[in-house]
């Protein structure tokens, strides 16, 4: 019942022992339960960079995380998650989706690379990486990526792939990609 006073032995504790994995999650829980998401969640970055975390763990600090708008906190868990091959359903495109919300294209195709590398391409995947070089203007790198392309190949995704094309005059190319429908 006495919050204050756990908060304060588990500190003691923790200056006392400061690689204890079960008083760094103790300490998480409890930053969570007194509703504290910005202290539960620099606790759960220590657990995370420890490997102390489970995959419950991992969703309620991403939701915690994205709550407070803490993208790159966020976009650390995603990575971890992919990393460890947990990254299931529709995470990949919430993590990418994280990744457009800080703003930084060169960590999201990095990410993007990672993640293949890890799990193979996959049509979400290769999308994500068309979608950020299309939208990035780098129409080198979105050339470079058609042949090998496996993501969707809607008229949207088609026409970034054209355009790269066209706007370097190469319009028998641009023409046949958009044959592909």
């Amino acid at each position: 019942g006495d919050a204050k006073g756990a908060e304060q032995l588990l500190a003691k504790l923790l200056a006392k022992n400061p690689n204890d994995k079960e008083l760094h999650l103790l300490n998480w829980k409890i930053k969570r339960w007194q509703n504290k998401p910005k202290e539960a969640l620099n606790e759960f970055k220590w657990l995370m960079a420890n490997h102390a975390v489970t995959p419950a763990m991992l969703t309620d600090s991403v939701n915690d995380a994205t709550a407070l708008y803490l993208y790159q906190d966020a976009n650390d868990i995603y990575a971890y998650k992919a990393q460890n091959r947990q990254l299931k359903g529709n995470g990949f495109a919430k993590w990418m989706q994280t990744n457009e919300f800080i703003g930084n294209a060169k960590q999201e195709l990095n990410n993007i690379n990672r993640f293949e590398q890890i799990n193979g391409k996959s049509a979400l995947s290769q999308y994500w990486k068309a979608k950020v070089l299309h939208d990035t203007g780098n129409l080198k790198d979105l050339k470079a990526l058609w042949p090998s392309y496996k993501g969707p190949k809607e008229e949207k995704d088609l026409l970034w792939f054209a355009r790269a094309f066209w706007l370097e005059d190469d319009f028998k190319t641009a023409l046949s990609i958009l044959k592909n429908k």
